[in-house]
């Protein structure tokens, strides 16, 4: 009996560790990983959106031109956080140069939001109204599974705790 129970308990706990081996990816999840390449990304959108072929090359053009800046945006981005880094394990802490820094990492939140933006105005600019209306349920199911949701008194981000 006991030879029995330890035989159902492994098979469990086999399957309890493989289960997630041999689950899909969830998706709308995702479409815009930071891993993702740009050829993947328009895979995505052209299955999922149903685009003709000039939409799917023109969307094209949008995204790798996005991909270069956002290239140099990340670069700009990881120099400036070894240089935080540094000036944190410093013997000594110089203040202002901080206080630069941190103010250079903010500016290059704004312009990698700014730059999402604009990459997503430019695509749905390009899409038909059907196409536009896909698009933004994923986005919000995108929102949703992050735990992002929208203040409406104030009209400001909150992230949900």
């Amino acid at each position: 009996m006991q030879k029995l129970t330890f035989i159902g308990l492994f098979f469990i706990a086999v399957a309890l560790i493989s289960a997630p081996a041999f689950a899909k990816r969830h998706a709308w999840t995702d479409i815009h990983s930071d891993n993702s390449k740009p050829t993947e990304r328009i895979e995505k959108l052209k299955r999922r959106l149903d685009l003709t072929p000039d939409q799917e090359a023109a969307i094209r053009e949008i995204i790798i031109e996005n991909r270069k800046k956002t290239d140099k945006q990340r670069d700009l981005k990881e120099a400036t956080r070894e240089e935080v880094r540094e000036l944190m394990n410093a013997d000594t802490l110089n203040k202002e140069r901080l206080r630069e820094l941190l103010h250079a990492q903010a500016e290059q939140r704004l312009v990698g939001m700014a730059s999402r933006y604009e990459t997503r105005t430019a695509i749905n600019q390009l899409l038909t109204p059907e196409q536009q209306e896909k698009s933004q349920l994923w986005q919000q199911i995108k929102r949703d599974r992050k735990g992002f949701r929208r203040c409406t008194s104030s009209g400001n981000g909150v992230r949900a705790m």
